[in-house]
C-alpha cells in the first residue's frame, strides 16, 4: 500500500538530514562508503608533549597543589585544638591557647590564598595555551584534507565547529583544573591519615572501616551536582529540538503538505519519553542523595561514640580526639572529591582520540605536497573521456555523467556549477 501521504511528507521533510533520529530506518549514505582504518589510540603523553614548555609552570602548579592539599588536614588539627581549649579550666591558659591557635587559624587563611592562587594561575596558564596549540593543529589538519572527507555525515560544519571548541576545552580541563584537584587531594589524604595515625591509630583503624561509606555518599552527591549543573541535554530532548529545528528549516514543507499535526506529534512523543526519563533520574537522586546523608551521619555516630569510650577510659584527650575525627573526615573529603577528576579524565581521553584521528589522518589528496614538483614547460595534453563522477559520501547523487574534457598544454580550465 506504501507509505501514507504525511509519512511521505514527513519523510520529505527530514531527507536532507542523513542523520536524523527521526527517521533511524532510514539508510544513511555512509553506509555505502567504505570504512577507513582507525588508526590506534594516542597515549596520553602524546598530549603532555605539547604543554613541555610549560614544565616550569607545572611544577610551581604541583608544589602549589600540595601546599593547598595540607592546609585542610592543618585546619582539622587547629579547629579540633581550639574547641579543646573552651574545656580548660585556666582561663589565663585558655585565652593565651586561644589567641595562639586563632593565629593559626589565620596563617592556614594565608597559606590557603597563596596556593590557591599560584595553583589556578599556573595550571590555568598550562590548560590555556595547551587549549590553544591543540586547536590550532586540529584547525590546520581539518584544513588539509580532501573535499571527500568534508562531505561524510560526522564532519559536517557543525560537527567539526563543535570539535575545536569542545574537545580542546575538554584536554584544557583534564590537564588544567582536575590535575590541580588530583595533587591536592592526594596530599589531603596522606597528610589528614599520618596526623590521624599518631594521634590515635585505634579510633583512626575504627574510622576508616567505615571511610567507604563516606568516599561512596561523596561521590553520590558530587555525582548529583554534576548532574544539575551539567546541562546536558538527555536523547529524547535532543530529538525533540531536532524535529522542531528541521520543522522551522523547512516551515514552506510543513505548510504545504499540511503536516503542522504530525510534526506537533512527533515532537510530543520526544518530548513525553525525556519527562519520563527526567521524572526517573529524579527519584534516583531522592533515593542516592538521602542515602549519602545517612552514612555521613552514621559514621559520624560511630566516631563519636568509640571516641567518647576512649576519653571516658582515660586512653585519649579530648584534643587527640577531635584530631582523629576531623583528620580523617577530611582525609575521606579528600579521596572522594578526588575522584570528581575522573570524569574530567574520561572526557578529556575521548576527545584526544577524536583530536589525533584527524591530525594523523593522511589526507588522499595532499595540497602541501611536493612530491611531484611542476615541469618548467609543461607539454602534452590532458584529455577526459566517458567520465563519471560522485562524491564517496553521496554516491547515489551523480556529478558528472560521460564528461567530455581535454585541455591543451599551458591553459587553465575552471569548472563551475552548482
Amino acid at each position: 500500500a506504501g507509505p501514507s501521504p504525511e509519512k511521505k511528507g514527513v519523510m520529505r521533510l527530514f531527507k536532507r538530514n542523513r542523520k536524523s533520529t527521526v527517521l533511524p530506518d532510514e539508510e544513511s549514505p555512509l553506509s555505502k562508503v567504505e570504512e577507513e582504518e582507525k588508526p590506534k589510540a594516542p597515549s596520553m603523553g602524546r598530549l603532555v608533549k605539547l604543554n613541555a614548555a610549560e614544565w616550569p609552570l607545572m611544577l610551581l602548579g604541583v608544589l602549589a597543589s600540595a601546599g593547598l592539599g595540607c592546609t585542610m588536614p592543618l585546619f582539622a588539627v587547629a579547629l579540633s585544638s581550639i574547641i579543646a581549649v573552651f574545656y580548660n579550666p585556666d582561663p589565663v591558659d585558655m585565652k593565651n591557647k586561644a589567641d595562639l591557635w586563632s593565629g593559626v587559624f589565620a596563617l592556614v587563611g594565608l597559606a590557603s590564598f597563596v596556593c590557591t592562587f599560584v595553583q589556578q594561575a599556573c595550571f590555568g596558564v598550562m590548560g590555556a595555551r595547551l587549549s590553544t596549540r591543540v586547536r590550532k593543529l586540529l584547525f590546520v589538519s581539518m584544513l588539509k584534507q580532501e573535499v571527500g572527507w568534508f562531505d561524510r555525515d560526522e564532519n559536517n560544519s557543525g560537527s567539526l565547529t563543535a570539535r575545536l571548541g569542545t574537545d580542546a576545552t575538554y584536554v584544557r580541563g583534564a590537564v588544567g583544573d582536575a590535575a590541580g584537584l588530583l595533587f591536592q587531594n592526594i596530599t589531603t589524604f596522606a597528610v589528614a591519615f599520618t596526623i590521624a595515625f599518631i594521634r590515635g591509630w585505634k579510633m583512626t583503624l575504627v574510622i576508616m572501616a567505615a571511610v567507604p561509606l563516606i568516599v561512596v555518599a561523596g561521590l553520590i552527591q558530587a555525582k548529583i551536582g554534576q548532574g544539575f549543573t551539567s546541562g546536558e541535554a538527555s536523547k529524547e530532548a535532543a530529538g525533540a529540538d531536532q524535529v522542531a529545528a528541521e520543522a522551522f528549516r523547512n516551515i514552506r514543507v510543513v505548510q504545504a503538505f499540511n503536516l503542522q499535526n504530525s510534526v506537533t506529534e512527533l515532537w510530543e512523543r520526544f518530548s513525553a519519553a525525556d519527562a519520563t526519563g527526567k521524572a526517573k533520574r529524579a527519584h534516583v537522586t531522592g533515593i542516592g542523595f538521602g542515602f549519602s546523608q545517612f552514612a555521613m551521619f552514621a559514621v559520624y555516630g560511630l566516631a563519636f561514640w568509640y571516641g567518647g569510650q576512649q576519653v571516658e577510659d582515660g586512653k585519649m584527650s579530648l584534643e587527640a580526639m577531635l584530631q582523629v575525627f576531623f583528620a580523617v573526615i577530611m582525609g575521606a573529603m579528600g579521596a572522594s572529591q578526588g575522584q570528581m577528576a575522573f570524569p574530567d579524565a574520561a572526557k578529556a581521553g575521548g576527545a584526544i582520540k577524536r583530536i589525533f584521528e584527524v591530525v594523523d589522518r593522511v589526507p588522499k589528496i595532499d595540497p602541501n605536497t611536493d612530491a611531484v614538483p611542476p615541469a618548467n614547460k609543461p607539454v602534452g595534453q590532458l584529455a577526459f573521456t566517458n567520465v563519471a563522477f560522485s562524491y564517496p559520501a553521496r554516491p547515489d547523487v551523480t556529478i558528472f555523467r560521460d564528461l567530455h574534457l581535454s585541455v591543451e598544454a599551458g591553459k587553465m580550465v575552471a569548472l563551475v556549477g552548482e
